[in-house]
């Protein structure tokens, strides 16, 4: 195994990189083969491998501030190089591949940054967040991340480094990383690969025609619950439900299971006026998602990008543009996702697709096929910031024109076969320019029986 960092100047590791002899820091590309090759702010040259660690066009994208700030901007992030406010608390991250390698709050400035023990703070999640997705929209692999955050809500960008030098303790963790993915670049965790899923939806008076919140109904644990998501207009009541199958191997099986919940749910809502909505957001300020769980691999920018091109702009182009685009880029934003406690992640980036059991088992057949599949998927749309633009704002046109080439790569691999009776129907309706619809009661989508009682607030 051989891994080249391609730096210029001295060595960004401080000499750490002695303790890794099948890693080569150089200025240039020495004529040997390499399973990765890693640009420490070195755009030049072309290679031959596997894969490559922040690539020239991502390396552009980073080249001004202006650049930074537009494309930070069109995902709902703020750039700031310039805030004055001492009294702000100041963070830096390092991420490399997805990954959070050490996270530092600045206590002083001769101090530096001393790392954060506690992650799990709501301000910890949210800077983790900033900087995790400023790399990934940025196109990056890695990168050193400096924020402020003014509020638990709002985190701004300082600084994106691309070839930072690194303390021994960093540059330990980095090198021992690099290391790790030369070693397993499919990310590959042990065991069969899963899909899970948590799609949500929500309730309707028919009579009144207003929202029911779901913890009226259902529990907040089990199988069919509610979201955490709380309305404190609304008594602190939860207006969220969603469907918590058990993991599987096949998507068929798995959309079984989620027949099976609804037919539950139905028991706990027997009322013909008690509609069930899905889609992007059924109701205004109420951003709904169709989250899938992979168990088995761990998240890395790779599946990531796969995974935003080839399996949320599919599903984007069925959507309903004008409640997708006030769902985004607050909800469902380019590479959303969130490690899960059974060593798995889950992509958060679509809306819910349970508007019907067929376009559910098509979303679950299609993230099995890119999962599976990823690394023979090479597009990534989103290098282009016009075509995030696009995503963001609903203006499917050019999605459409890449559509066909996305879904012949699709349909080449292996695993498409397997399941291309159930993914027709995205092509029929991306190619008739057909979408789906959210104000229909899914019940009658999937062919639960609507009970007679009537439900009276």
């Amino acid at each position: 195994m051989r891994i080249l960092v391609l730096a210029s100047g001295r060595s960004p590791f401080g000499g750490v990189e002695r303790d890794f002899p099948e890693i080569c820091v150089s200025h240039e590309a020495p004529d040997t083969n390499y399973d990765l090759v890693v640009r420490w702010g070195v755009s030049d040259g072309s290679f031959d491998c596997l894969r490559v660690l922040n690539r020239s066009a991502a390396l552009a994208n980073v080249s001004t501030s202006g650049s930074i700030s537009r494309i930070l901007g069109i995902n709902g992030l703020t750039y700031h190089r310039r805030r004055q406010n001492t009294k702000v608390q100041r963070y830096r991250a390092y991420i490399l591949d997805a990954q959070l390698l050490f996270l530092g709050r600045r206590v002083k400035k001769r101090y530096g940054f001393i790392e954060v023990s506690n992650r799990e703070t709501k301000l910890m999640r949210k800077v983790i967040e900033t900087a995790t997705t400023s790399v990934h929209v940025l196109g990056l692999d890695f990168a050193c991340v400096d924020l402020v955050a003014l509020s638990s809500r709002q985190v701004e960008v300082m600084r994106v480094q691309v070839a930072p030098n690194l303390d021994r303790r960093v540059a330990a963790r980095f090198l021992t990383t690099l290391r790790e993915i030369a070693r397993n670049p499919t990310g590959r965790t042990g065991g069969e690969l899963t899909l899970g899923a948590d799609p949500e939806f929500m309730l309707r008076d028919s009579n009144t025609k207003r929202m029911l919140p779901a913890s009226r109904f259902f529990p907040i644990d089990g199988r069919v619950g509610c979201d955490a998501r709380t309305v404190s207009s609304h008594n602190h009541q939860r207006p969220l439900a969603e469907l918590r199958p058990d993991p599987d191997v096949c998507p068929i099986r798995l959309t079984r299971n989620m027949r099976q919940l609804m037919q539950n749910a139905l028991r706990l809502v027997p009322y013909r006026n008690v509609q069930w909505w899905a889609g992007s957001m059924p109701f205004r300020g109420f951003p709904i998602g169709g989250h899938v769980h992979f168990g088995g691999i761990r998240p890395s920018e790779p599946l990531l990008r796969a995974l935003d091109s080839y399996l949320a702009v599919p599903i984007m182009l069925l959507e309903d543009q004008r409640s997708a685009t006030r769902r985004r880029p607050r909800y469902g934003f380019l590479g959303d996702f969130r490690l899960q406690p059974y060593g798995g992640f889950e992509y958060r980036v679509a809306a819910s697709w349970l508007v019907s059991p067929r376009l559910s088992q098509a979303a679950l057949a299609l993230s099995k096929v890119v999962v599976h599949h990823f690394t023979e998927l090479g597009r990534d749309l989103f290098l282009d910031p016009d075509l995030q633009v696009a995503f963001y704002s609903g203006r499917k046109e050019a999605l459409y024109n890449l559509f066909p080439s996305l879904w012949a790569e699709l349909s080449a691999t292996s695993t498409f076969s397997a399941y291309a009776d159930e993914l027709q129907i995205i092509e029929e309706m991306v190619t008739k320019r057909q979408r789906w619809n959210e104000r229909a009661d899914i019940r009658r989508a999937w062919h639960l029986p609507i009970p007679k009682r009537q439900f009276r607030a």
